[in-house]
Formats: structure tokens, sequence, C-alpha cells
């Protein structure tokens, strides 16, 4: 199939802003949901999908946004498990169980080093979400 050649740069620019809309497009339908930022430190656990995680395991994390299907952090290290539990929002803390998908290793001289995409899996009920919340969890 031949191409037409681009012969300006009005051309060229209108082009790639299709492109660029159909790629954002394409990025909105992956992720079901627009995030919103959520630009906060919060509180992180690694989850085996058994165990309630104790008050030493809980770690500052910097969140970068939140959907109503998911949500992402910025840490040190990569997770280890494969879910977490964060402890969200202000005191009374939401406990949420999340699903990690996606570990991104951020460019070199970032505070973080990587960004870890995360979707929701369920609430902590009250009664675990009170012996998570007794655990004396620092803020």
């Amino acid at each position: 199939m031949p191409t037409k050649p681009l012969t300006d740069d009005a051309q060229l620019f209108t082009l790639m802003s299709e492109l660029l809309e159909q790629a954002s497009a394409d990025e909105q339908e992956r992720r079901g949901e627009p995030r919103r930022p959520f630009d906060c430190d919060q509180l992180i656990a690694p989850y085996d999908g058994q165990r309630l995680p104790g008050a030493a395991e809980f770690f500052h994390a910097r969140c970068c946004d939140l959907s109503p299907r998911g949500f992402s952090f910025c840490t040190d290290e990569p997770p280890t498990n494969h879910y977490v539990i964060a402890a969200l929002g202000r005191v009374p803390f939401t406990y949420v169980t999340a699903e990690v998908l996606r570990v991104e290793a951020l460019e070199p001289g970032a505070r973080l080093g990587y960004r870890v995409g995360c979707r929701f899996v369920g609430r902590l009920n009250d009664g675990n979400a009170s012996s998570v919340a007794s655990s004396s969890v620092k803020v």
C-alpha cells in the first residue's frame, strides 16, 4: 500500500496529535477507569493472603494516584509479595487488600526507585481491620 509523504510541519503535527489521542484512548480503555492524583504518604504492608501483617511490617509509601479499581505508590524496593494491605485515608484508616499488577523501575536519580501499580481485591471487614489497627500502626 503506497504511503503519502508528509509535506509540511502542520501535517506532521496533525498526525502526531491523532496518534497521541489514540494512545491515550487505548490507555484509558486498558485501565478501565481514569486515575486521579493521590499524592500523599500512606501505609502499606506485604500480604500473603493468609496472615494479617503486624505493625512492624507496615511502611510509609508515597501514593501517586487512585481510582475506584486501584492505586499506585512509589517505594525504594520492589514488593516481595503479590498482594499488599494498604491503610488508606486518615485515621481511622480504610484497610484494603490489593494485588500488585505492575512494578516499574523509575529513572535513575528519582527520589524513590519503583512505582507499583495495584488493583483492589477487597476491603478488610471491621473485625480484621480492628486487629490490624490494634497492632499499633504508627502514623
